[in-house]
């Protein structure tokens, strides 16, 4: 192997392990698994084509099974959480403040889900055009990303 494909690799102790996601609630992990791999170029296209609710709801379900991953190793739970959990995201981000998510990560995910709810409220009832979402998807552009990036620090498990 030469040393340039070799610097790919994390440092020695630096990878992270995360809960199980056998145990998560999630229906079928293989085709989970593949899907949220999708999720960043489907928002990035649903965003090129104007599909600005799309990419709120792709951003917000990708965040609530991040927070409720962190809830289940916070909180070792097994099975991690059910597969008809129903709450809300916003109670999710109360629970993971409650168990100490990172305050400022909190203060994101608040914003980011008040604006998604406010925003497509406006817009069905007619108090802002379509066109305006564009806004709270590029002011949420990163929130997955910094999410996963939070999370991975505060319950994951250097091996």
């Amino acid at each position: 192997m030469s040393s340039a494909s070799s610097s790919n690799f994390s440092p020695p102790g630096t990878f992270r392990r995360l809960p199980n996601l056998q145990t998560a609630g999630l229906h079928d992990l293989q085709q989970a698994m593949k899907n949220l791999s999708e999720v960043g170029e489907r928002a990035k296209r649903a965003f090129d084509n104007g599909c600005y609710v799309e990419v709120l709801a792709l951003r917000s379900q990708s965040a609530e099974l991040y927070v409720r991953l962190y809830l289940a190793a916070k909180l070792n739970l097994s099975p991690s959480f059910p597969a008809n959990d129903r709450r809300s995201l916003g109670r999710l981000i109360k629970a993971s403040e409650k168990v100490g998510l990172n305050a400022d990560m909190i203060a994101k995910l608040r914003a980011f889900n008040e604006s998604r709810i406010t925003g497509v409220h406006r817009y069905l009832l007619g108090s802002m055009h379509y066109d305006e979402l564009k806004a709270l998807c590029e002011a949420s552009k990163e929130l997955n990303k910094n999410l996963t990036t939070t999370i991975t620090s505060e319950i994951g498990i250097p091996v």
